[in-house]
């Protein structure tokens, strides 16, 4: 089992063309670096450490290999009001696939097809002025937006082995556009030590994509990340990452759940979580910290995450999703 993920690790880690150092060298050399993001506010609020513990259509963003445990079709809807008055917003459904087999084989996992999903992502810079290579403006204006439409599939290859993949279509326009192709590859792996279940992940984000402005050609935000996440205790889950951007150097980020069940339909969580992304940058004030919060009603759930940037200021993201 563990060498049939190695050799996973091995074919979605090291795409044609993927190469290349991932240094802060390369800092500034990507386009579609919206495409970062965090999709979810419980994600966000967790300080990103999520690719081993998404489990619902968040994992088309974190690792679609997370697609595999979606126990029931939902839809689920994010708001990012985000530095600068930049918006931020993604929504998507996820739906199990029932089995064809009247019997399934005895390696296969109930979950049978696995499960598909389908989201978008969508993020407006706003208006801003035009001006010419003296800094005089010229009376015109652009908005700068980026748009990507995701599709994805994971399912449970055996018992312990979650296998996924994400496709996307990505296109900016700053005041020309551009459009490319990606995909993303996950694979995860279910395991337990005595009562404690556990699980190990790794992925790549952002393949084989490029977007070409004029003579200019970039390529997407190329990104590997390994991840692992364990429940220590009945609704507490410890989460950590490594993530290695093709434009920066590798950094960790950690996170920690505490969710309670209140009554048969009401529940609760608080999240703490640090990035190790935007701590590196060294902003001026408080950063790399994440808190959040969390309430679900019956099939309802709402999802709050506040990211301080510094002396830039406060990022904060709303998630509702409904399960159906």
């Amino acid at each position: 089992m563990r060498r049939l993920l190695c050799l996973t690790v091995a074919a979605t880690l090291w795409p044609s063309g993927a190469m290349a150092a991932f240094t802060r060298d390369f800092t500034g050399t990507s386009a579609g670096t919206f495409l970062k993001l965090p999709i979810d506010a419980r994600g966000a609020a967790l300080g990103g450490a999520m690719d081993a513990a998404a489990e619902d259509v968040s994992a088309l963003h974190w690792n679609p290999a997370g697609l595999a445990g979606v126990a029931t079709r939902h839809v689920s809807a994010s708001y990012l009001s985000y530095l600068q008055g930049i918006n931020y917003g993604f929504i998507g459904l996820a739906h199990p696939l029932e089995s064809l087999v009247s019997r399934p084989r005895r390696e296969l996992a109930p979950t049978g097809l696995g499960t598909v999903a389908l989201g978008a992502v969508y993020l407006n810079a706003g208006t801003l002025q035009e001006k010419d290579n003296t800094g005089a403006a010229t009376g015109g204006a652009f908005a700068p937006t980026d748009v990507a439409i995701m599709v994805g599939w994971g399912g449970a290859m055996t018992r312990s082995l979650d296998l996924g993949v994400t496709l996307k279509a990505v296109r900016e326009q700053i005041q020309a556009s551009a459009t490319t192709a990606a995909g993303d590859f996950g694979a995860r792996l279910r395991l337990r030590v005595g009562p404690v279940p556990y699980a190990l992940s790794a992925s790549i984000h952002n393949a084989y994509g490029h977007l070409k402005f004029h003579d200019q050609n970039d390529p997407l935000p190329l990104t590997g990340r390994i991840g692992a996440a364990a429940e220590l205790l009945p609704g507490w889950l410890v989460l950590a990452s490594l993530e290695a951007p093709r434009d920066n150097s590798p950094f960790a980020s950690f996170g920690t759940e505490f969710a309670y069940l209140f009554r048969d339909k009401f529940g609760g969580a608080l999240r703490l979580g640090f990035n190790g992304m935007t701590r590196r940058g060294q902003l001026e004030g408080t950063s790399g910290l994440c808190l959040g919060l969390g309430g679900r009603w019956d099939r309802l759930s709402l999802d709050l995450a506040w990211q301080p940037y510094g002396v830039f200021g406060d990022a904060n993201r709303f998630t509702l999703s409904y399960r159906f």
